[in-house]
């Protein structure tokens, strides 16, 4: 078993601790410092560490691999394959726990503010609310990959504005301005459930807003000054897989149940109290919050791209998780798995004299 840990599993060792240090290092400078990289997230952070992985097993690790002897129909392709996973596993947490470790908190006074500012990761800001008045939602609905159950998504997202604003109420034109937010009017809209369950985002509205709480009252809000970039609060909602087997009136009903059940959440949400904003990358998630935040007339007063924030309410400190000891627990892991895939089999005799390389018994 010794010439084998010399042969194979210490090289493996190397590469893995090389692949980890090399792409952690070029994802800090090329993404999070330059900015130099355009893909989605999932692409950095899964995609390539898996893909890259390949690159120095092919070419240092393979010929030592093909050491070992096979049985009939079996070739180094298996444990190359573990070799990678043991490999790309780790690094693909390392870099999620590099996002959020390296990113800068910024702090504002206003949310206004925002626009003027370099990007950041993560924002405290003194004053800002959340109109809730004005949020507009997205639905999406998911098929798993062998397409037999579906899962719904609510994407909802709330625009921030440096004070509360007051809305016409009871048809009554009132004066816009800044209001204290102890003394906010409340207002509410219903909105029509849709009649099917085809892919049909909510209509844009302009000069009048979608309230996402029940109700009977009717809104119309006059200029809304915003800075010169919008910043939106963003939360998601997903349901419990369901079977696509249902009939269209059952599936209906789940996505009604589901969407009051998420709005009731919404309503109760303190979106004006979180401890930080978390500005979202590169991601699906973001693409499907736009959709929302497009279908709001205040989307098309600023020529600036939008800010995604998703609230955050657990403390500052906290926000790495357990990503950096996941991340550790992954490479211990990797090589143990490794390491016993090289256990069952044995060095190839032939393959060794062939090389130049003498075992004295194993």
């Amino acid at each position: 078993m010794r010439h084998k840990i010399r042969l194979i599993f210490k090289p493996f060792l190397w590469i893995a601790a090389g692949v980890m240090l090399v792409y952690t290092l070029l994802d800090w400078w090329l993404v999070i410092r330059l900015g130099l990289i355009p893909w989605k997230e999932y692409v950095v952070h899964i995609l390539l560490p898996f893909a890259l992985a390949w690159i120095p097993l092919l070419i240092w690790l393979r010929p030592r691999v093909r050491l070992l002897a096979y049985p009939s129909r079996q070739d180094a392709s298996g444990p190359l394959f573990v070799a990678a996973l043991a490999i790309a596993a780790p690094t693909i947490l390392l870099q999620y726990y590099l996002e959020t470790s390296c990113g800068k908190l910024t702090n504002l006074i206003t949310i206004s503010q925002i626009g003027t500012t370099s990007p950041t990761k993560y924002y405290q800001v003194q004053h800002y609310f959340a109109q809730k008045e004005l949020a507009k939602w997205y639905r999406l609905t998911t098929t798993s990959s062998r397409g037999n159950n579906m899962t719904y998504s609510l994407y909802i997202a709330t625009p921030l504005l440096d004070a509360q604003t007051i809305v016409i109420k009871d048809f009554k034109p009132t004066k816009i301005g800044p209001k204290p937010i102890g003394h906010a009017n409340t207002v509410v809209q219903s909105i029509a459930l849709p009649d099917s369950l085809e892919e049909k985002p909510t209509p844009a509205v302009t000069d009048t807003s979608s309230s996402l709480d029940p109700g009977q009252a009717s809104l119309t809000i006059g200029p809304v000054k915003t800075g010169p970039s919008q910043a939106w609060a963003c939360v998601r909602y997903v349901s419990k897989g369901l079977s696509r087997s249902r009939s269209q009136e059952e599936k209906k009903q789940i996505w009604d149940d589901f969407f009051q059940a998420s709005m009731t959440n919404f309503n109760h949400m303190d979106l004006n109290h979180a401890v930080y904003l978390d500005r979202i990358g590169n991601t699906e998630d973001r693409d499907y919050y736009e959709k929302a935040a497009e279908q709001s007339f205040l989307y098309s007063t600023s020529s600036a791209p939008i800010t995604i924030l998703e609230p955050r309410y657990e403390p500052f400190a906290a926000r790495n998780g357990h990503k950096l000891e996941w991340a550790i627990l992954a490479f211990f892991l990797g090589g143990w798995l490794f390491f016993l895939v090289l256990h069952m089999y044995d060095l190839d005799q032939s393959k060794l004299k062939a090389i130049g390389y003498e075992v004295d018994g194993q």
